[in-house]
């Protein structure tokens, strides 16, 4: 006769929707039955051959018995397991997907352990599909358990909150049905996830920020994947990629470097590659929006031509990847485009200008690239961390050119300069004014001044159409591209030069009338120039009427008549005085003014105006009155003689700053962390051993909100203290209040 080991039931009680079938089964007496006797459980009658399953494992000697309990709806949810005598084998215990005809979807009972006899010999768990729940702490503190497997839908966040204390736990394979979030995993050294078969869109990683030491190095994905999202993954080497995987989305993965896949990487979209940077390899954009492949290992880009981009994408994401020697873009796209593997966007196909997109940093290495006439504007981060030695904008760069800008924490003016070593060469008159000194350009853009190179262009020829007049011999036949020259005027008797139009500037749209110009400005680009006179004939003067002889009183002889005033004849015997036009300045309290006046002909544009200073003061420009007025521009039209007013705005000092930070960074170094002063241009950062200040005082200036300080004496106290400041139109520091003194040991 077959003989079932069951637990007797020491009571029964309802539980909401349910009732348990056993109690704990570690304290539960066991009694021997045959497979048809009935046992009495107070009440209840149950036919143990009916209730009864077998645990899974090959290692087990003897028969073991289910603890669940039953719902309303017919549902098991398992609670444990007990055996008949001491067995002291390792266990694997698989979870059935059905026990008395009916299904189990949950295993274990709210805030309760499973019940087993010694959980310190569960070596591993296995849990089928169609259990729906896991709940919490279900298999807590199950310290020798090194492997678990769910294949049911249930979220991870519970499976991994059945998980705790488990500190032997190293391999978990799951449905992927929800992403796996190591966060969930407290104090659980997971090296191995498996996904199983079926997943699609997998994301596996300690999402929204690291609260827990990483432990992954492997995980293995399903062939059936095609999305893999991998997030914060530091110790990840490698991946094998399953042909059916579509996009890729890895953040924060640093070691990641080998990317197993049958298919070319070339063919799987990115949806993100972020802080990957050993990870080299091709990938494609099939969506709109660029994502963000800043700090990765890319090598080739390939936009798809079906890619909309209306709008430009964010300026920040193709930054600092050192590898990427190529940008391609396929098919026919109306806003994103390529030149020589460099990236271009223009508002459609209409748009004649385009903007520098990203120039691929590892392209070109140790040479020169040449901007194209046609860009407008080049992205901050367009040449992030570029090999190339020079970046030159050329003298006909777009008349539409402006400069691109971001602007950071603690006033820092980020350009596309600032994020590589390349020199920048550029042509006054171009994209620059023509009084720009290589100082302006490099403060302008926040580097050192030696990276920026001022060059003439190109040679052009000038003629003159002088109309019959004859040409001041000073006016040259040719200019370089970035040469202002500002021609003299020619002479023709008998006629009043009015001044000289050149050929590529047309007439004033509001009046019709001429617009001269005189120099070799650049207005849409720099050519051959042709230079026509343009003449007033002198009016001649009208004779003078002579008046009546006096009748006398008596016959005599007449008074003769005045002779009449001559006319001017043809050669301008008396030739008027040409007009012009003397501009004066008024430095208004100011100093070194670098001209006190300039002289212009009517209607001439106003051009470069003098310089000037003034201690503790922004200079705002040049104003028709001392108070009030209008501004002048370097366009302003000159009608009459005037004199002009430096306007001036005190500088106002910033306010005290607050040091939120000071600490000790070893080997004689200190870090210290400020709040930032909105209206600073710059910080000052004062450090002393003495406590006063009073010796041995030293001040370093930064743009940032935080610094490093080095080569400090060990094991000594350092006071510190710090300040924001403004500069004035000399150039000179505004200071504000330094913080308080704090002190740190180095």
């Amino acid at each position: 006769m077959k003989k079932k080991i069951s637990a007797i039931l020491l009571s029964f009680c309802m539980i909401s929707d349910c009732f348990v079938c056993s109690a704990n089964a570690a304290q539960i007496p066991v009694t021997e039955c045959t497979e048809n006797e009935d046992i009495i459980k107070e009440g209840l009658t149950e036919d143990l051959s009916e209730n009864s399953a077998k645990i899974s494992g090959t290692t087990l000697s003897k028969d073991w018995t289910w603890e669940y309990c039953e719902y309303d709806d017919g549902t098991i949810a398992v609670t444990g397991y007990y055996r008949t005598s001491e067995d002291n084998a390792m266990c694997d215990i698989v979870i059935p997907e059905i026990i008395d005809d009916k299904p189990v979807t949950q295993v274990g009972y709210y805030a309760e352990q499973f019940h087993v006899p010694d959980i310190l010999k569960v070596r591993s768990v296995t849990i089928p599909a169609a259990v729906e729940t896991i709940e919490m702490g279900t298999f807590q503190d199950f310290t020798s358990m090194t492997d678990f497997t769910y294949l049911g839908d249930d979220d991870f966040y519970n499976v991994a909150g059945a998980l705790k204390g488990c500190s032997s736990l190293t391999t978990i394979t799951y449905s992927g049905k929800s992403r796996v979030d190591l966060n969930d995993l407290e104090e659980v050294p997971v090296t191995t996830i498996n996904i199983a078969e079926g997943a699609t869109d997998i994301y596996i990683g300690p999402f929204f920020g690291i609260t827990k030491e990483e432990y992954v190095t492997n995980i293995n994905l399903p062939s059936t994947a095609v999305y893999v999202g991998l997030d914060n993954l530091k110790k990840l080497q490698e991946i094998e990629l399953p042909s059916s995987v579509e996009k890729i989305g890895f953040r924060n993965c640093p070691n990641l470097s080998s990317l197993n896949c049958p298919k070319p990487t070339s063919e799987i979209e990115i949806n993100r590659l972020e802080d990957c940077p050993k990870l080299q390899m091709e990938g494609c954009i099939k969506e709109n929006g660029m994502p963000s492949i800043n700090n990765s290992g890319i090598t080739k880009l390939i936009i798809d031509g079906n890619v909309w981009g209306k709008y430009a994408w964010s300026k920040s994401s193709l930054s600092n990847c050192p590898n990427l020697q190529e940008i391609v873009v396929e098919g026919n796209n109306d806003y994103y485009f390529t030149r020589d593997g460099v990236l271009f966007w223009r508002k459609g196909t209409d748009d004649p200008y385009c903007d520098l997109t990203a120039y691929p940093a590892g392209k070109n290495a140790g040479s020169s690239y040449t901007v194209p006439e046609d860009v407008r504007c080049i992205y901050y981060n367009a040449f992030s961390s570029c090999k190339c030695t020079e970046i030159i904008i050329p003298e006909n760069i777009s008349k539409e050119w402006y400069w691109d800008y971001a602007f950071k924490p603690g006033g820092i003016t980020l350009s596309f300069l600032s994020t590589n070593q390349a020199k920048l060469s550029l042509v006054r008159g171009s994209c620059i004014w023509w009084d720009t000194t290589q100082k302006d350009i490099a403060e302008k853009l926040e580097v050192q001044e030696d990276r920026i190179q001022l060059q003439y262009g190109n040679t052009y020829q000038i003629h003159y159409e002088l109309n019959g007049g004859k040409n001041d011999p000073e006016n040259p036949s040719s200019y370089c591209a970035g040469e202002y020259i500002e021609l003299k005027d020619p002479t023709k008797e008998g006629f009043t030069f009015l001044g000289w139009k050149r050929n590529d500037v047309g007439m004033d749209e509001e009046t019709g009338e001429v617009i001269y110009e005189s120099t070799t400005m650049r207005r849409e680009k720099f050519q051959d120039y042709t230079f026509t006179a343009c003449w007033e004939e002198n009016k001649p003067q009208k004779p003078v009427t002579p008046g009546k002889p006096t009748e006398p009183g008596k016959p005599s002889e007449p008074e003769q008549p005045t002779e009449p005033g001559k006319p001017t004849d043809s050669n301008g015997s008396t030739k008027p005085v040409q007009e012009t036009i003397t501009v004066t300045f008024d430095k208004n309290g100011g100093s070194n003014l670098s001209r006190s006046s300039i002289t212009r002909k009517k209607n001439q544009m106003m051009g470069s105006m003098p310089t000037v200073q003034r201690k503790g003061y922004l200079f705002k420009g040049w104003y028709t009155e001392r108070n009030g007025g209008v501004k002048m521009s370097y366009y302003t039209r000159v009608t009459k003689s005037q004199t002009l007013y430096a306007r001036w705005e005190k500088v106002v000092k910033p306010k005290k700053l607050v040091i939120t930070s000071l600490k000790n960074r070893g080997k004689g170094k200190f870090f210290v962390k400020y709040k930032k002063i909105a209206s600073a241009e710059g910080y000052q950062i004062c450090y002393s051993r003495n406590k006063r200040f009073k010796s041995s005082v030293k001040k370093t200036n930064t743009f940032s909100l935080s610094k490093t300080v080095k080569g400090l004496k060990k094991n000594k106290n350092y006071y510190v203290r710090v300040r924001a400041y403004k500069t004035d139109s000399t150039g000179s520091k505004v200071y504000g209040s330094y913080s308080k003194t704090k002190k740190v040991k180095v």
